[in-house]
């Protein structure tokens, strides 16, 4: 017996049914409840109590009551489906994991328990078991679009953005008026450099999805790629109205107003960004001192980054805290500079990147504009092209080239 199973996706938290959840999930107990003859029919009172508890959001409960579904039913596929999906919400992936797999057990010719298996394979870094997940998804079932687009997921994580595309390509065929096709297609497109069809894509994304966050980051992401920093900020603008609680849009945002000077608008972007996420706020604290630098409060600099110093003093291998206790002022310039290196020697190049950013931008506020200027084209020759760093450098360094507003600072 085959059952409907709810398509996971496989970015980010656990999300919501496609359709309707409420209306999807009666509809699958109730095909469900009617043909379960293979064991003991669950008992009505659980299937009830955990459908209630589901369209509340309360998966806590709801997994305790699919767990007397289970126990009645060992056999039900869809109790085991939606238990894991239950599990991940909860944080417990190697639970939807296990779900996944019993369910695979009962019925290994549902390519949507292989999809959703891979999904959280993927969420959980495993990326040739989310492959293979993907894999057999789409053999038992060509035109699944969704799996299709995770299988370019894994591709693009592999670094095979040719491979990637053509995924999409095949998803777009199969759906062509789902958005996600287009979003995916787009992002991947704008990392190969091909920015153009990148744009029509994610152009495309936000037309069948103008209420989607995530496509109007994607083509904020492509705007600031193209360096336009006006529509890029649009766009940034619309994702946080429309997802007001995620740091990364944020603070993304106010790394572009950095970039244009736009102190004001920086500052507050990145105290936005701490007050959202105090756990992960290191860079935003990082960035808010350069503010100050930059306009010669080295008070409030300090202020912003002096938490940070302080635990570089317990936990040297910090990176991101050893950034702050160089802008503090405890970790000289060659001592910063020589940690950063030392990593390059194993091919990571991102420290020394982010060092000669930090380490220009320092000179740029004591007034040593020449050597700024020499630290900055250190950064581009790290090649570290994803970095907020190596932007920023570009960035000054195309402003002086340019004769801009800002390149009185690098002249």
């Amino acid at each position: 017996m085959r059952t409907l199973q709810t398509e996971r996706a496989s970015q980010g938290a656990p999300q919501p049914f496609r359709a309707r959840p409420t209306m999807l999930l009666l509809a699958v107990l109730l095909v469900t409840i009617g043909a379960c003859n293979r064991t003991q029919r669950p008992q009505p009172s659980s299937v009830d109590g955990a459908l209630r508890k589901f369209k509340a959001k309360d998966y806590r409960g709801c997994r305790a009551e699919l767990d007397q579904v289970i126990a009645a039913d060992p056999s039900n596929v869809f109790a085991y489906g939606t238990r894991a999906f239950c599990r991940s919400a909860l944080g417990d992936i190697e639970g939807a994991i296990a779900d996944y797999s019993s369910a695979i057990g009962i019925d290994p010719a549902n390519p949507a328990s292989f999809n959703n298996r891979g999904s959280e394979r993927l969420r959980n870094n495993d990326l040739e078991g989310a492959r293979g997940d993907f894999d057999t998804a789409i053999r038992l079932n060509p035109g699944y679009a969704a799996a299709r687009r995770n299988l370019g997921r894994v591709k693009t994580l592999q670094h095979d953005l040719t491979g990637a595309v053509a995924e999409y390509d095949r998803a777009i065929e199969i759906e062509p008026n789902n958005a996600q096709g287009y979003l995916d297609r787009g992002s991947a497109r704008v990392k190969m450099g091909d920015l153009s069809a990148g744009l029509n894509d994610l152009n495309a994304a936000v037309e069948r999805s103008p209420k989607s966050a995530p496509a109007y980051a994607a083509r904020a992401r492509a705007y600031r790629e193209l360096d336009n920093d006006a529509a890029a900020i649009q766009d940034f603008t619309r994702a946080i109205a429309l997802d007001s609680n995620n740091p990364a849009l944020v603070y993304e945002r106010g790394c572009l107003y950095f970039d244009g000077e736009r102190w004001d608008d920086a500052l507050a972007d990145f105290a936005k960004t701490i007050q959202l996420d105090s756990k992960h706020d290191e860079y935003a604290r990082i960035r808010t001192a350069l503010v100050y630098l930059r306009q010669g409060d080295r008070e409030s600099a300090h202020s912003a980054v002096h938490e940070l110093a302080q635990r570089w003093k317990s936990t040297p291998d910090d990176w991101p805290a050893q950034i702050g206790a160089f802008l503090d002022g405890d970790v000289a310039r060659t001592a910063f500079l020589a940690t950063a290196q030392s990593t390059s020697s194993h091919g990571n190049k991102t420290r020394e990147c982010q060092a000669y950013f930090y380490v220009g931008s320092m000179r740029l506020a004591e007034g040593n504009v020449a050597a700024a200027r020499m630290d900055f084209e250190h950064v581009v020759k790290a090649g570290q092209t994803t970095l907020f760093e190596y932007r920023s450098a570009v960035r000054a360094l195309s402003a002086a080239s340019s004769g801009g507003k800002r390149a009185a600072h690098l002249r």
